[in-house]
């Protein structure tokens, strides 16, 4: 059976995502099936009267999808070496598993973030690494009470890719909620750097839907029991790609009948409108670096002023930190920093490509996979080198360096990304 199920209500276009027991992970052929049928739908000629795409996961809820399959990745760079082959690596060489499935996912990335039809995605379960890249660059960005939302590559060796850079570092969280929560006068002392993107991308952590909601990463929250209900509604909409403007406007009514409104257990209270202050104080105000970071929690951690929430807060974060690659951390961190200057998702995309194919020659990757996805290793990984003080600002900027030839570079063609 495919890996995506290709369906139709009417002029809305069905794609589920059919990898249950991999929780959706992305492979090669469902890029290359996802892209395929953005160049189709986006083609006034082969466009067969789709006005809008809805693309939720086959889970029953567990998983929107939960990332790359990453495992396939390993064992190829694993084989590789075992060969000799390790000129190959990471080289942008096309012709290895490795280097076309980032080409062919970044350049289906591009491709939902600029895409005339209007994308409609259901964050129903798990959403991580590579499902947020599938999703969060299209309009519509539905999160339920299942929601799981996280951004961890750096606990693998890796960094937050996927057209990451053209998000993350513009995140911040919703300044009326943290008033509500925490009083005008503390929320005004908060900067307007608040430190939320830096978080999300350097410790991985959890986002639950009302979090998405508040840093406006999901733009609406809808009941998980309300899908099929959603569906019909969105379906019976008049829209063409004559009209994407007029189809947005629709979606967006319509989404806005079904959204969640007041108080209700289904979904919980936001980690990052409550954590507003501390998140601000150590990842915001203009951070330098991840060392400095690091100090920021110590301090919070042991000051006798903080409440033992935030004291508790910041040991967790402090904890998550020194498990990380730190070669990672400090790759994410100028990447953020490097993002907030690029004009648009290509310049980001032809970034992180050569950041990924300088990953794949890592060491850190391959024992990040190792430990955590395929061994599960008590140990967890040795990273190399293993401190943040022996990673050296030179090692970090040879992963944004152009790679040796312009054939292995990634190529986006604007007119249909073939």
């Amino acid at each position: 059976m495919s890996s995506i199920l290709h369906s139709r209500k009417k002029n809305l276009l069905l794609l589920e995502l059919n990898r249950p027991k991999a929780l959706n992970s992305l492979d090669l052929p469902m890029c290359k099936d996802i892209r395929q049928t953005l160049i189709k739908i986006n083609t006034k000629d082969t466009n067969d009267n789709v006005g809008a795409f809805l693309m939720k996961g086959n889970t029953g809820g567990k998983a929107f999808c939960a990332g790359g399959d990453v495992k396939s990745i390993w064992q190829e760079l694993t084989n590789m070496i075992a060969i000799n082959k390790m000129d190959d690596l990471g080289t942008g060489k096309q012709g290895f598993l490795h280097t076309d499935f980032f080409r062919e996912e970044y350049k289906m990335n591009h491709l939902l973030g600029n895409s005339l039809v209007p994308q409609i995605s259901i964050w129903d379960g798990i959403v991580m690494g590579g499902g947020v890249g599938i999703s969060v660059l299209g309009e519509f960005r539905v999160a339920t009470e299942k929601c799981v939302f996280a951004m961890p590559e750096t606990a693998i060796g890796l960094f937050p890719d996927v057209g990451s850079s053209a998000w993350i570092p513009h995140i911040s969280i919703n300044r009326q909620s943290i008033a509500s929560d925490i009083g005008d006068k503390r929320a005004a002392a908060i900067s307007e750097d608040d430190g939320v993107g830096l978080l999300i991308g350097l410790t991985g952590c959890r986002l639950n839907a009302t979090d998405l909601l508040q840093t406006g990463i999901a733009t609406h929250l809808v009941k998980s029991e309300r899908m099929e209900e959603l569906e019909e509604a969105l379906s019976n909409l008049d829209m063409s790609l004559d009209d994407p403007a007029e189809s947005r406007k629709l979606i967006r009514n319509t989404l806005n009948e079904f959204s969640h409104e007041g108080e209700n257990d289904l979904f919980a209270s936001s980690m990052v409108v409550q954590q507003a202050e501390n998140i601000s104080r150590t990842f915001g105000s203009k951070v330098q670096s991840v060392e400095e970071i690091m100090q920021r929690l110590q301090a919070l951690k042991g000051e006798e002023e903080a409440s033992q929430e935030s004291r508790d807060w910041a040991s967790k974060m402090h904890h998550t930190l020194t498990k990380m690659s730190p070669i990672s951390l400090k790759l994410t961190f100028e990447q953020i920093r490097k993002g907030r200057k690029l004009l648009n998702l290509q310049s980001c995309l032809y970034m992180e490509y050569r950041m990924v194919m300088r990953c794949m020659k890592s060491w850190d990757f391959r024992e990040g996979i190792r430990a955590l996805l395929v061994e599960k290793d008590p140990n967890g990984p040795n990273w190399k080198p293993a401190t943040l003080e022996e990673v050296t600002s030179e090692a970090v900027q040879e992963y944004f360096s152009p790679l040796d030839f312009d054939d292995y570079e990634l190529d986006i063609d604007e007119t249909n990304n073939s």
